[in-house]
C-alpha cells in the first residue's frame, strides 16, 4: 500500500483533515515537512550513535570511563583542570581558524565548538579521569598538532594585515 493511500484511507486522517481545513494538497505538504524533519533527525540520531561509538571505543580501556555513571564521569570532566586546560587550547584553535579566514563572530565560534567531534586523545582523558600527569612537552596541543602560540602569531598578522 502506497503512503497516499494509506493517509486517505484513515478516518484519522480525515477527521484531523476536517478540523484543520486541510485541502489534499495541503495535507502532501504536511506529510513532506514532517517525513522531512523526521528523516532528518534520523540522520542526527545515526550521526550521534557512530559519534558515541567512536567515543566509547577510544576510551574503553580506561577504568575510570567504564565504571563511572554519566552523572559522576561528566561532573568530573567538567571540574577538572586538565579538561579545563584541554578545552582552552581547542578554543584557541577555533578562535585561529577564524582569525586565518579574517572572520571573528562569538556566535559561529561557540557553534564550531559545540559541535566539534575533537575529543581528547585516550591519554589525556585517562590522566584527566586519574588526575595523573604525563611527561607532556609544555605547549604542546594534541588537538591541531601544533605548538601553542607560533600559529596564533602567524594569523594576528595575517588578520591585521588584512
Amino acid at each position: 500500500m502506497k503512503f497516499d493511500e494509506i493517509l486517505f484511507n484513515s478516518k484519522a486522517v480525515a477527521r484531523y483533515c476536517k478540523l484543520e481545513r486541510l485541502s489534499t494538497d495541503d495535507l502532501y505538504e504536511l506529510f513532506f515537512h514532517c517525513f522531512s524533519s523526521y528523516i532528518d533527525m534520523m540522520k542526527e540520531r545515526v550521526k550521534n550513535g557512530r559519534e558515541l561509538n567512536r567515543i566509547i571505543s577510544t576510551y574503553r580501556h580506561i577504568q575510570p570511563f567504564r565504571d563511572a555513571s554519566p552523572e559522576r564521569l561528566f561532573g568530573k570532566l567538567f571540574t577538572s583542570p586538565r579538561m579545563h586546560a584541554w578545552f582552552a587550547r581547542r578554543l584557541c584553535a577555533e578562535m585561529d581558524k577564524q582569525i586565518i579566514n579574517n572572520h571573528t563572530d562569538t556566535s559561529e565560534l561557540w557553534v564550531s565548538i559545540t559541535f566539534t567531534s575533537v575529543i581528547p586523545v585516550a591519554k589525556t582523558m585517562e590522566e584527566i579521569l586519574n588526575d595523573t600527569t604525563s611527561n607532556k612537552q609544555p605547549g604542546s596541543n594534541k588537538a591541531t598538532g601544533r605548538k601553542e602560540g607560533v600559529f596564533t602569531e602567524t594569523a594576528a598578522k595575517a588578520h591585521t594585515a588584512g
